[in-house]
């Protein structure tokens, strides 16, 4: 099943019909990306930002465990093979649950998020981490907007990602998806391709049905690999 957050998705339907349109505040600050901030005013965004999100994924996992979350969406769910993802801040967020309640999960997917839940304070001058390897299996998916940057970022937000870049192979898993940007690992290409490619600064030149394909087949590996 699929998650939307409103204020923070560009759009969301809502049961009624109503339509949420993005926040446009946050996201003029989320654009900004912490230009100028310190270590400290740059966790206390990430933990705002996340927030939200991490809340409504909480909120399915409560009613996952009171077995409240097949009467709701009419479906039934096997409890044993439960997998989060999500993208950017929604993988940020997933990420931050199965650290949370690994017990619940079988692994994460997450298209090109950082491990914000893996910062557990700021100094003056650098984040500080949980060492603890993190606890279940990941798949994540990186777009041309971070590839080559991501080697170099082991002092910022994305500590933990570079770390995995060498770790067990088998269990964190590190795949590229070559001329796309961050966006352009979403269906926003569906409904605005026009928006997508002013963000992302005109990169995604693969074909999007291509993009999905190259994508859906990594997932459905890693869900049957991890079952």
């Amino acid at each position: 099943m699929s998650l939307s957050h409103p204020y923070h998705s560009f759009f969301t339907t809502l049961s009624d019909g109503k339509i949420i349109n993005v926040d446009t505040a946050y996201m003029q600050e989320v654009l900004a990306q912490n230009q100028g901030l310190n270590y400290q005013e740059r966790l206390d965004n990430f933990r705002k930002w996340v927030g939200l999100q991490v809340e409504d994924m909480a909120y399915l996992v409560d009613q996952l465990e009171d077995n409240q979350l097949e009467s709701m969406i009419n479906q039934p769910i096997d409890k044993d093979t439960i997998f989060l993802a999500g993208h950017s801040l929604g993988g940020a967020a997933a990420l931050e649950i199965g650290r949370q309640e690994p017990q619940l999960f079988k692994g994460i997917v997450s298209l090109e998020a950082p491990f914000f839940g893996d910062i557990i304070s700021a100094d003056e001058n650098q984040f500080n981490f949980i060492e603890e390897e993190y606890p279940l299996p990941v798949l994540q998916i990186y777009s041309d907007a971070l590839w080559d940057k991501l080697p170099e970022l082991g002092d910022s937000e994305y500590h933990t990602n570079v770390k995995l870049l060498d770790a067990n192979q088998d269990k964190f898993i590190n795949y590229h998806v070559t001329d796309v940007g961050h966006l352009g690992l979403t269906d926003l290409r569906v409904s605005s391709p026009f928006l997508t490619n002013l963000i992302d600064g005109n990169i995604n030149s693969k074909d999007y049905e291509d993009v999905l394909d190259e994508i859906n087949n990594q997932i459905f590996k890693f869900l049957e690999d991890k079952s």
